[in-house]
Order: C-alpha cells, then sequence, then structure tokens
C-alpha cells in the first residue's frame, strides 16, 4: 500500500513544473533546527502539488557582522542572477533584514516571503512592497505566565545585547512589563520592595558588578510571587560567570537568538526557556516556551510562495503574525524530572521519541502478528493436517486396489476370443456371463456393444494389425462395452495377430470395477495434490495480505518518525487514522482465519434465538450507511410485518455485512440494494444486488472457494465469501448468486427457521 501511494506520488510530481525556490537561511548549515531543511521544503511544497527545485544560502550571521553579511547577501544573489529564480524564502531577522539592506536589484524586483522574523523593521518595509511574510511576535508575558504555570513562582532573567535587535527586544519587553503593572528599577536605585513584581535594568557592567552580591542575596530568597530580572550584558564572560551561578529559584530566558544565547540552554545551571522557536528541540537545552513551532512557520512560508507561484499578487499575502501555543521538549522534560501531569492542557509536546510516541501502536502491532501467526499456524494443523492424511489414504487405497486387481485376474474368470472373417467368437462361459446367445458376433454389431468414444480404437487396431510387417503383432486395448443394455462396462482386450493365418486371437477379461475404482483413486490423489496447492496459495495470499497493512504501518510509522516535527495535528491524525486502519485489517484477517478454521475442524458455535428482522436489517443500514463510499446509495427494502426468524444473530449480521462490503469493493457507481421477504413457513429470502462490476459466467461459482480473488488489486484474502457460504450451511440454508458483466451482481440467500432439540421433541410429541 505505501509503495503504492508512493509511486501515484513519484508519478503526480513528474508531471507538474519545476519551479525555481531561493532560500537563504540566517544562521550555518549546523544549525539543528536545519536538520534535512531542503528535504522538508520539498515535501511541503509537495503537499501544494509544486516541485521545487532549490537554492540554499546560509547567511552563518554568528560569525559576522552586519555590513560583511549584507556584503555576502549582495555576492550570493549575483551568483544566482542566471538561475532566474522565481521567488525567494527568507528566515529570520538577521537574513531578512540583511536581504532588504543588501542593495542588491533581485531584492526589489522578485517576490520575497519572510517568516520567523520576531522584530520588523516597519519604516523598511514600507519601502519593500515586493516583501511579504509572518511576524514571530515573542510573547514574553505569556512565556513569563508559562514557566509560572509549570515550576512555580522563580526569579527570572533575560539577556539582550545594545546591537540593533537587542535594543527592540528591551524595548519591547519593558512595554509589556509597564502594560502589565510591573515596576522598572536601575542599579543606582535599587532596593527589594516587598510583595511587589519589579524588574532590575542596568547597562553599566560596572554598576552590575559593585551590586552583584545583593543582587544574588536577592535571587537566594523563594518568591512569594514572580519576581522578574532584567539583566543586559554586552560581556560574554560576564554572562557565562552569571549564569554558572548557582541560585536556588533562578529561571533562565532567551528573549531572541543571539551568538550568546547559542550558549545560554546548555551552559545554566538553571532552567532554561524561550520566546522565539530558534534552539528548541534541537539540543541546545531549552525546556520550551510560548512560541510558534517551527513546522508551522515552515507551512505557512511555502503556502504564501504557492500562491505567488500560481498567479497571486504578493500584495494578497499581507503581513500578519503567526500563531503560537505552549510548547516543551520531551528530552528537557526528562532532563528536568518535569512529568505529564505538571503540563497545562492545552501544553504541545515535541521531539518524542518514536517508541514513546507510538508504544502503543507497536504494542498492538506485535500483539496482531502474534495472534495472526498463532491462527496461521492453528489453521495449517487443521486445515492442511486433515488434506495430508486424505492423501495418505488415497494412497493406500491405491495399494490396496492394485492389489485386489492383482488376486481378481489370478482367480477371476478369463475369456477367450477370435476375430477371423469380420466375426467374432467367444468361448461358451463369456455368453453366459453376458446373457448372450452362443453364436458368433459380427463386427457391425460388435461394434454396436462398444462406446461411441471408443469405436474409432477398435478400427485401428485392426488396421495395425493388417498394415504390421510382423508375422505376430501383440497389442492391449481398454474399452466400454454394454452386452446386455444395463449400461456399459470396462473391458480390457489383449490381442495377438497371427499374419499368416489372418487371424486375431486373444484375451478378455471385465476391469469395470478396478477401473471405476481407479478413477475414484485418481480423483482422490488429484484432491490431494490440489490441497497441498492450496497450502502453498494460502502461503502466499497470507504473506501478500499481512506485507501489505504491515507497509502501511510501518511506512506511516516512519513518515511520522521522520517529520513529526513539521507535521501538523491534522496530518499525524490522518496518518495515526491510516495506521489503525490497518491495524484493523490484520485483525479482520485474523477473525476470517480463525472462523475458516473453526468451520473446518467443526467447532464454529451457533447461538438460535427468535431474531427480529426488520430490527436486524434496519441496524446493518444504519452501519454500512457509513461504511459504503459516498458515490454509492444504499438501499433497504423491508416487509411492513416484520418476520421473526429462530436464527443465529450474530452469524446472520456477518454473512450480509460481508457481503455489502464485498459488493461496495467492486461497484464504482450507482447503488447497493438488500432486504428480504418471507419464504413461506419455510423462513426467509434475503436479497442483497448491486450496480457493480458482475462476474464472469464460468467464475460466478469460484468466488465461493476459499483464497479465491477475482481482482489482485483489489484487498482481501477471499476468505469472506468462503466464510459466507460456510455459515448459511451450517444453518441448512442457500447461497446463490446471478451477475451480469457491466450491469451487476445480485446474491439470494434462503434461510430457514431453526428448529431447536426442544422444539423438535414438542412436535413428535403433537
Amino acid at each position: 500500500m505505501v509503495m503504492m501511494l508512493l509511486s501515484l506520488s513519484a508519478c503526480k510530481q513528474s508531471g507538474s513544473q519545476v519551479r525555481r525556490v531561493l532560500v537563504i537561511e540566517s544562521y550555518n548549515p549546523d544549525y539543528g533546527g536545519y536538520a534535512n531543511i531542503d528535504k522538508k521544503i520539498k515535501e511541503a511544497f509537495h503537499k501544494n502539488d509544486i516541485q521545487a527545485e532549490l537554492h540554499i544560502h546560509f547567511l552563518d550571521c554568528d560569525q559576522y557582522l552586519q555590513p560583511e553579511e549584507e556584503e555576502l547577501m549582495s555576492e550570493f544573489l549575483s551568483s544566482e542572477v542566471k538561475w532566474k529564480p522565481e521567488v525567494i524564502l527568507v528566515f529570520d531577522d538577521q537574513a531578512t533584514y540583511s536581504l532588504m539592506h543588501c542593495g542588491h536589484p533581485m531584492a526589489h524586483q522578485l517576490p520575497v516571503i519572510f517568516a520567523g522574523v520576531n522584530f520588523p523593521n516597519w519604516s523598511l518595509l514600507k519601502q519593500y512592497p515586493n516583501v511579504k511574510g509572518f511576524w514571530d511576535h515573542p510573547e514574553y508575558m505569556k512565556t513569563i505566565q508559562f514557566i509560572n504555570e509549570l515550576i512555580g513562582p522563580s526569579h527570572i532573567q533575560m539577556w539582550t545585547n545594545k546591537a540593533t535587535l537587542g535594543k527592540k527586544a528591551t524595548y519591547q519587553i519593558l512595554e509589556e512589563l509597564k502594560a502589565h503593572g510591573i515596576n522598572t528599577l536601575r542599579y543606582d536605585s535599587f532596593k527589594l520592595l516587598p510583595d511587589e513584581k519589579y524588574v532590575i535594568f542596568s547597562d553599566s557592567m560596572q554598576e552590575a558588578q559593585r551590586n552583584w552580591d545583593v543582587f544574588h542575596e536577592v535571587w537566594k530568597i523563594k518568591p512569594k510571587e514572580n519576581d522578574y530580572n532584567l539583566y543586559i550584558v554586552e560581556e560574554e564572560q560576564q554572562l557565562l560567570w552569571d549564569i554558572t551561578y548557582k541560585t536556588p529559584y533562578k529561571v533562565f530566558i532567551q528573549p531572541m537568538r543571539t551568538f550568546i544565547s547559542v550558549k545560554l540552554g546548555s551552559k545554566t545551571n538553571g532552567p532554561t526557556f524561550t520566546a522565539v522557536n530558534e534552539g528548541l528541540a534541537v539540543g541546545e537545552g531549552y525546556i520550551g516556551g510560548y512560541v510558534t513551532p517551527p513546522s508551522t512557520e515552515l507551512k505557512l512560508a511555502v503556502g504564501a510562495a504557492t500562491k505567488v507561484l500560481n498567479g497571486a499578487p504578493i500584495a494578497s499575502i499581507g503581513i500578519s503574525k503567526t500563531p503560537k501555543r505552549k510548547v516543551v521538549d520531551w528530552v528537557e522534560m526528562q532532563h528536568w524530572n518535569i512529568s505529564k501531569k505538571q503540563l497545562p492542557a492545552d501544553c504541545q509536546i515535541v521531539n518524542i521519541p518514536l517508541h514513546i510516541q507510538y508504544k502503543g501502536l507497536i504494542v498492538l502491532g506485535s500483539i496482531l502478528m502474534v495472534l495472526l501467526i498463532i491462527g496461521v499456524i492453528i489453521y495449517e494443523r487443521l486445515l492442511f493436517g486433515k488434506e495430508k492424511r486424505a492423501k495418505q489414504s488415497a494412497q493406500m487405497k491405491l495399494k490396496e486396489e492394485d492389489l485386489f486387481h492383482s488376486m481378481a485376474i489370478a482367480g477371476g474368470k478369463i475369456f477367450a476370443f477370435q476375430l477371423k472373417d469380420f466375426q467374432y467368437s467367444f468361448d461358451n462361459e463369456f455368453y453366459k456371463t453376458n446373457g448372450l446367445p452362443e453364436h458368433s458376433i459380427p463386427l457391425n454389431q460388435f461394434k454396436s456393444y462398444i462406446h461411441p468414444e471408443d469405436r474409432p480404437q477398435l478400427k485401428e487396431i485392426i488396421n495395425k494389425c493388417h498394415n504390421s510387417p510382423l508375422q505376430y503383432q501383440n497389442m492391449l486395448l481398454q474399452r466400454r462395452l454394454n452386452f446386455n443394455g444395463k449400461g456399459y462396462e470396462w473391458w480390457e482386450f489383449r490381442y495377438l495377430f497371427n499374419k499368416n493365418e489372418d487371424v486375431i486371437s486373444g484375451i478378455c477379461l471385465n476391469i469395470d470395477y478396478t477401473k471405476r475404482h481407479e478413477q475414484l483413486l485418481i480423483e482422490a490423489k488429484r484432491k490431494a495434490e490440489e490441497s497441498d496447492h492450496m497450502k502453498s496459495t494460502f502461503v502466499a495470499n497470507m504473506s501478500h495480505e499481512i506485507r501489505t497493512p504491515l507497509n502501511a504501518i510501518v511506512g506511516f510509522s516512519n513518515l511520522i518518525s521522520e517529520q513529526h516535527k513539521d507535521l501538523s495535528e491534522k496530518e499525524m491524525q490522518q496518518y495515526s487514522a491510516l495506521i489503525n486502519s490497518n491495524c484493523d485489517l490484520l485483525l479482520k484477517l485474523i477473525n476470517d482465519i480463525l472462523d475458516l478454521t473453526r468451520m473446518e475442524s467443526g467447532k464454529m458455535k451457533f447461538s438460535y434465538a427468535p431474531c427480529d428482522l426488520n430490527e436486524l436489517f434496519q441496524r446493518i443500514y444504519r452501519t454500512e450507511r457509513q461504511l459504503v463510499p459516498e458515490s454509492l446509495e444504499l438501499k433497504l427494502s423491508l416487509p411492513e410485518k416484520s418476520s421473526i426468524l429462530n436464527t443465529d444473530y450474530l452469524r446472520l449480521t456477518q454473512v450480509i455485512t460481508n457481503i455489502i462490503n464485498n459488493s461496495s469493493k467492486f461497484t464504482d457507481s450507482g447503488y447497493i440494494a438488500f432486504g428480504y421477504e418471507p419464504d413461506g413457513d419455510k423462513g426467509v429470502r434475503i436479497t442483497i444486488e448491486d450496480t457493480g462490476r458482475g462476474i464472469p459466467k464460468e467464475q460466478q461459482q469460484a468466488v465461493f472457494e476459499r483464497f479465491r480473488k477475482l481482482d489482485a488489486f483489489v484487498q482481501g484474502a477471499g476468505l469472506g465469501l468462503s466464510i459466507c457460504q460456510g455459515i448459511i450451511q451450517v444453518m441448512n440454508g442457500d447461497i446463490k448468486l446471478s451477475s451480469e458483466m457491466g450491469k451487476g451482481t445480485r446474491f439470494i440467500i434462503t434461510i430457514p427457521n431453526h428448529v431447536t432439540s426442544e422444539e423438535s421433541d414438542d412436535k413428535e410429541a403433537d
């Protein structure tokens, strides 16, 4: 199934036009968030029916100052002019602003889609009407509130810098704090204000060092409510000293992505969170934050680029904020001993290992596989053990019949004959045994005794005798003769031709008993050999039928495991639904095998009780109406007065639903109709018909054979109709079908009213 989907996908992709997309990333290729970035972008375009050819440039902003970044950006754009890209995707602040500041004509001419920009330069964006995209607005207060929900009151520290983006981050943080009634203090006026939220703000390293002891004494006090400490730092050395200083209630937040914050999560001695998505779930030590998942940013950016490539004007894209949510990294949860119970209800866990995320499915799949293997073993031992014994019995009977045949020849009557002058003469005992008058039988009369199919053989053997150059010619012939009008019997004639005397002499004996038993034994041997073939077919079918859902389960599980960070909840639900449906398919296959095994062993249980057929058929209709394809109409026909039938409710339901499901596989349009009508005092007559493909006349009876599939591309093991027929036969009913190619198929089932042993005794007593 997975291979078929991939094949179709490849075909679809190969038929689409290749579109040239320029991608610009802010950081270097080793950044954890860029793992398989080219593959992820191509797959995102592919979901939108676009085959994208990518040229990717990594700005490596951590290694260069802004003027250097702009120069490198201009050189890169110049190198891509001949390639003629159709749209530019640019990610994060550094790459976006370097693109707009570099002065290259391509930055003004091509449609540009940005994503992951935390601090938009609105005045600059007004100068670039060709640049639109998605604003990843940092939510500092919501991140702080998330920390308070997760681990309780804490002393929280954030670091910015005095670069352009650092100043913007600082301004935004202070504005948010002010909006929430949080005071801002400078070191030079620092005082501990009890029962108030406050921010300690410093732009002087010397001031920070002078007040450091006082500062850390405050941190050692367990806060009654959140205390928010904002510390602006420019010197990396001081920062590293600060984050390694052990304070029991200190929590760190990455407010923006800088070359300093890259080291923050892995170096701090306390829990570290982030207000931006960079560095999250890529091994940099961030527990989580209130952020936009990277997969969401990618999906939005590719979606906008798709619209532009399909002809939409760049102005229609606009600039909008990305959606955010509470996110935690599963790996860091384990590191800091944070349980799922501690998480808020609306929190998303990312970076969950596959064996943890799909533990339930893996366990279920393992159980199903074990059950399936057990079912196959049981079935093989019961069914094919029976066939093996039948084969051994047939071989034993052949030996016995050969012995019997030898004894019959040795002790039985052998009749002599002579053919001369076109007259057959036999010994007297022959005439008595076969009720014939004792006189010669003319050749033409003798021919009339021979079965029409065997008469040419007599003429052939006579011609061979007369045309042979040998003086003596020996021949043997077996044929069917009817001497007394009671039917044809097998006889064996052994000829000896004396050419000098022109006489054919020989002996004959009746071999009818041996011949007929020989045919029976040959048929038994054929059936035994057929059972061997059936065994091979069964193994081949089971291998295919097991492999198909397992491929789907493994394939979609791999897709989820490889891309789970980038998949939407809807996609995760769709893939999980496919995995579950294929697990259901495996379970149905097991149930079919077990049902077939029970029927073969005579252990299938039936429970008979009075059943309201109108209620049964209506329940089936309500269920199947949800399962048949939307292209089909499901019709139900019932008598006004319901019939009460003494039958097995569950087995009858199994038969009807199996046939309806089978019809839906082979009916592309039209309808499937089912219903019943009373069949006198005998029981009921059930009809199920469709407007499907139809079944060739020569194959109509074969549909009830085990493992027989008329269409190899239709899912199923070929057991359903065989099981239905077996159930109906146990119920002393009958199932027939009529079909016409291109017009549809009709199944007619007759079910008698089952009479229990108690009811039989009552009737006999009456």
